[in-house]
């Protein structure tokens, strides 16, 4: 599975208060986990919020996420606690790595190929562009595909698990 979030490191905390994050909401983050490896610990995002509601209403959207966990800035037993997970745990923050687009097309080429051809029947020339983009939205990783007039998105799973032959 391609991860194009940042990993979380404890020396982001104090940038991240000192630009007016009053809440971190942790949530379970399956492509934060070690593919390989099935004993590897489970795999977080913290998702960084300015305004307390907005945290909290995220936080009630996740009710059945068993990892999930608000977080608040002025606690200092909150703070320890952040601390202890990003030092023992992979965790990851809402920030896409550097050119994560680019490297997600390259380890995805022969899928994404054969998506855009057998799954959504798009016949793109060799002088035509496919554009790609990835978003994350609560925790899951879309792929955004743009062809002509056409614009779909997708899970990032669903290409990357497609079982088509070129």
């Amino acid at each position: 599975m391609f991860n194009p979030l940042h990993i979380f490191e404890v020396q982001f905390l104090q940038a991240f208060i000192n630009k007016g994050v009053v809440a971190f909401v942790k949530q379970s983050y399956q492509r934060g986990r070690q593919a390989l490896d099935p004993a590897a610990p489970k795999g977080y995002v913290l998702i960084h919020f300015e305004k307390l509601l907005a945290a909290q209403q995220y936080y009630d959207v996740l009710k059945d996420d068993p990892g999930r966990e608000i977080f608040f800035t002025d606690r200092p037993g909150d703070m320890i606690r952040i601390k202890e997970l990003i030092s023992n745990t992979p965790v990851f923050m809402m920030l896409k790595i550097k050119d994560a687009e680019i490297k997600a097309r390259k380890v995805l080429d022969k899928k994404l190929k054969a998506f855009i051809e057998y799954k959504l029947n798009w016949h793109p020339s060799r002088q035509d562009e496919v554009l790609f983009s990835l978003d994350v939205q609560f925790g899951e990783v879309y792929a955004k595909l743009k062809f002509r007039s056409k614009e779909i998105k997708v899970k990032l799973a669903e290409i990357e698990e497609a079982k088509y032959v070129l």
